[in-house]
């Protein structure tokens, strides 16, 4: 049977396969080039496997390597998490739930969420953690968060996913636009106009929501993705582009925009849970619970 591993050894890999250089990890661990490379040496020999291809470019995981790679990043954050839960229940600490989230999803769903955990589990502490829809599927591969909440999208098979949400869109036009007087918003009635909206590679569940409204009522939509974040807002703001977002944000708007409801009523954006499918936090059923009749 092939030996374990000693901590270290696994994290000097991550180190030089995250940073493809030995100079850079070295410098990044607070150790010597030469010291780090008789760690990586060790490592091989122990698992008698080449892991790093090295060049006068820097250093390339193998295929052995790339598979080392997603494995050993799990067992460290595994380690760093059964050192913080010891620390904390000898402290007579309660869990910390650490839950990542979008934009589209912090009006609503968070609190949900933190007012029902403050009722059945008092002990778990939330930590709410806001970040870009593509960058939550990272967070939980490397351990960061715990959960997350996002507009449904593709994810891989180290992760799950289940529907928890549907939120309504709205639009989101300029407070002096036209059509702010309007009680409805005929979809047809923004085909001319450009529509701000985040690039899919950065919010890929919201992108296609905002697409599937408008396919619903036949109209194509003039996407502008050259905005991002505030940026968005401050262009609808100005006019004459629109914007169409989850409803649950309009409270969250500056007063120089307004929001309407879309008519036909377009289809609700998904908002799914998402977890690492081998490694399932505590408080799950838990926090789903909390989000039990958003569907």
């Amino acid at each position: 049977m092939t030996p374990v591993p000693e901590l270290r050894l696994l994290r000097s890999f991550v180190a030089v396969a995250t940073a493809g250089s030995m100079s850079r990890a070295a410098a990044e661990q607070h150790i010597s080039q030469q010291a780090l490379s008789q760690q990586l040496r060790q490592l091989e020999d122990l698992l008698g496997v080449a892991l790093l291809e090295r060049s006068n470019r820097g250093a390339v995981p193998t295929a052995a390597g790339r598979t080392l790679l997603v494995e050993a990043r799990r067992v460290l954050v595994a380690a760093e998490r059964a050192v913080e839960r010891t620390v904390q229940a000898a402290a007579g600490e309660g869990a910390v739930l650490r839950l990542g989230h979008t934009l589209t999803t912090a009006a609503d769903l968070v609190p949900a969420i933190t007012a029902h955990l403050a009722t059945v589990a008092p002990g778990t502490r939330l930590l709410a953690l806001e970040l870009l829809a593509r960058d939550l599927p990272g967070a939980l591969l490397r351990g960061e968060v715990d959960l997350a909440l996002l507009p449904h999208q593709e994810l891989g098979p180290e992760l799950t996913g289940t529907p928890v949400a549907a939120v309504a869109l709205c639009v989101a036009v300029a407070a002096d636009d036209p059509l702010a007087e309007h009680g409805r918003v005929a979809v047809t009635a923004l085909a001319p106009r450009p529509v701000h909206v985040w690039p899919r590679e950065t919010a890929p569940g919201y992108h296609d929501a905002v697409r599937a409204a408008f396919a619903a009522a036949g109209v194509e939509p003039r996407l502008d993705t050259s905005a991002a974040g505030s940026a968005v807002w401050a262009r609808i703001a100005q006019g004459p582009g629109i914007g169409v977002i989850a409803a649950s944000q309009a409270a969250s708007l500056p007063a120089s925009i307004a929001t309407r409801p879309l008519d036909p009523e377009p289809p609700p954006m998904r908002i799914d849970l998402a977890w690492r499918t081998d490694d399932p936090p505590a408080a799950l059923d838990t926090v789903r619970a909390a989000l039990a009749g958003g569907i």
